[in-house]
């Protein structure tokens, strides 16, 4: 669990651009934004594991403030670009503004007001896992618009997902109720006239879960779920966790980083 950090005052600011660079006050703020930023990159590498760049601005910056390390202009810019490079590479806000934090961290050796940008980031990822737990209104008042035949198996639908992967975002995606992990199709579900369509889910299933919906099969790798039909809700779990179990697995695959 991220532990919550201070985020400082204007007056802090204020004491802040008066450090003198070198000064024991300035590397002990150095090593502050380190440690703030250290908490915040299992966010960033859970989802780009072999991407480095935010890691080695963060040790860089660790090392200059406990002394064991020196550094200079060019080789904090390179760190501080390299870290915000990989924040335009992630696909989810939290990791973005992980490597951002970074940046941030890495540029205090320059500017020692840098430092407080590693809290105002740790703010922002607060905020955005926050809002990730909050459902989409316009999801709510898509169920509650369904025919009243639909909405127990989209109520349950959505309960599903936010079960087998709770860090999905939810929104409207093409006119209906959609999931996207790390930035990727999840599921979609759509109410119909007579069964709730199901969408995205992929087309290779396995043996048992491809026997136990082959009634609900439709075309492509689509589901229809027929509102007067038994709801089979523990294989539609087990292939929703499966999807999400992959999503995470590709995020976590690539080419890895060469280490400088």
């Amino acid at each position: 669990m991220m532990r919550a950090m201070k985020v400082r005052t204007s007056r802090e600011l204020k004491d802040h651009r008066s450090v003198a660079r070198n000064s024991p006050t300035h590397r002990s703020l150095a090593r502050g934004a380190a440690r703030q930023a250290l908490r915040l990159l299992s966010v960033f590498e859970k989802e780009r594991p072999y991407d480095d760049r935010p890691r080695l601005a963060v040790e860089a910056i660790r090392a200059w403030g406990s002394g064991e390390r020196e550094l200079g202009m060019a080789v904090v810019r390179k760190l501080s670009l390299d870290a915000h490079a990989a924040a335009r590479a992630a696909r989810t806000d939290t990791a973005r503004f992980a490597a951002r934090a970074a940046g941030q961290a890495v540029a205090t050796w320059h500017v020692p007001n840098h430092a407080l940008g590693v809290p105002y980031y740790a703010r922002k990822i607060a905020i955005a896992k926050a809002d990730m737990k909050r459902p989409d209104k316009k999801v709510t008042a898509y169920i509650a618009a369904a025919p009243k035949e639909a909405r127990p198996i989209l109520k349950r639908l959505r309960a599903i997902v936010r079960q087998a992967a709770p860090e999905a975002k939810e929104g409207m995606r093409y006119g209906m109720p959609g999931y996207e992990l790390h930035g990727r199709p999840l599921v979609y579900f759509g109410s119909f006239a007579k069964h709730v369509g199901v969408y995205a889910l992929g087309r290779s299933l396995p043996a048992t879960l491809r026997e136990k919906l082959r009634r609900y099969a439709a075309a492509g790798a689509s589901l229809r779920f027929p509102h007067d039909a038994p709801f089979p809700e523990a294989a539609v779990k087990r292939l929703i966790g499966m999807k999400a179990k992959m999503l995470r697995s590709v995020i976590g695959r690539g080419t890895p980083r060469r280490r400088h």
